[in-house]
C-alpha cells in the first residue's frame, strides 16, 4: 500500500506506513464548519450566508460568551462578564437578555458602542472573537420572540418586568481559530513539520470584517 506522502516515507520504518495512511485518511474527513469555511473563502463579505453559518456552527455549541465593554470609570478600563445566547439562528446580530439597570447597560449608554464577545471550547479547540456595535432595546416583540423559562428565572416580575431588556450586538469583525484535527493527527502534523521544515497544518485561523 503506497504511502500518501511518498516523500515523507524515507523518515519512517515500513511498519508505520499503514498507521499513517489511516491518520491521513481520517484527516480528509472535514467537519461541517470546515466545509463551510472553504465555501466562505470564495465569497467577499462576512455577510454571506456561508460565513454566517460557519460562525453560528462554532458559537452555538458553546452558548455562553464573554462580553467585554469599556468601563465607565473614566480610565477606559475593560470589564467582561458571561452572557448566554438566546437565539436559534445567526444573521449578523447577537442578542442577550439583560437587566436595564445593570452595569453593562451604563457602559453602552451611547448608541453603537463597540463591544467584544469571545467564545471558547478548549475541549474542541474552538475559539471565536467577535466585535461590533451594541445597542439596548426593550422592544416587546423582540423580547417575546426570545423569552424562555431560563430567561424568566432572572426576572421575578416576568416578561412585563420593567427591567427586562435585550442587548443587540451587530457584528462587524472578528477572528476564529478551529483546530479541527484529533490529538493523534495533530501530533503527526507536528512530527512531519519537524522533519520536513513545513508549517504544521492543525486547523484554521481566519480574520473577517464587514468591508
Amino acid at each position: 500500500m503506497p504511502f500518501l506522502y511518498p516523500n515523507f516515507t524515507r523518515y519512517l520504518p515500513q511498519k508505520s506506513h499503514y498507521f499513517l495512511n489511516a491518520v491521513v485518511l481520517y484527516r480528509c474527513k472535514m467537519k461541517e464548519e470546515i466545509k463551510l469555511l472553504l465555501k466562505y473563502k470564495n465569497t467577499k463579505s462576512m455577510s454571506s450566508p456561508e460565513h454566517k453559518s460557519l460562525i453560528w456552527n462554532l458559537i452555538s455549541k458553546i452558548k455562553v460568551g464573554m462580553l467585554t465593554t469599556v468601563n465607565g470609570d473614566g480610565e477606559n478600563s475593560l470589564h467582561a462578564r458571561p452572557m448566554s445566547l438566546v437565539q436559534d439562528v445567526y444573521d449578523g446580530t447577537l442578542f442577550f437578555f439583560t437587566s436595564k439597570s445593570s452595569g453593562k447597560v451604563y457602559e453602552v449608554t451611547n448608541d453603537d458602542q463597540e463591544v467584544g464577545i469571545t467564545f471558547s471550547d478548549p475541549s474542541e479547540q474552538v475559539y471565536v472573537s467577535l466585535s461590533g456595535q451594541a445597542k439596548l432595546t426593550q422592544d416587546k416583540e423582540l423580547i417575546s420572540k426570545y423569552w424562555s423559562s431560563g430567561v424568566a428565572a432572572w426576572f421575578p416580575g416576568g416578561i412585563d418586568d420593567k427591567e427586562v431588556a435585550i442587548l443587540k450586538v451587530k457584528i462587524d469583525k472578528g477572528e476564529h481559530w478551529n483546530a479541527d484535527e484529533s490529538k493523534v493527527v495533530q501530533l503527526f502534523e507536528f512530527v512531519k513539520a519537524k522533519l520536513t521544515d513545513e508549517v504544521p497544518k492543525v486547523g484554521e485561523h481566519e480574520k473577517f470584517t464587514s468591508s
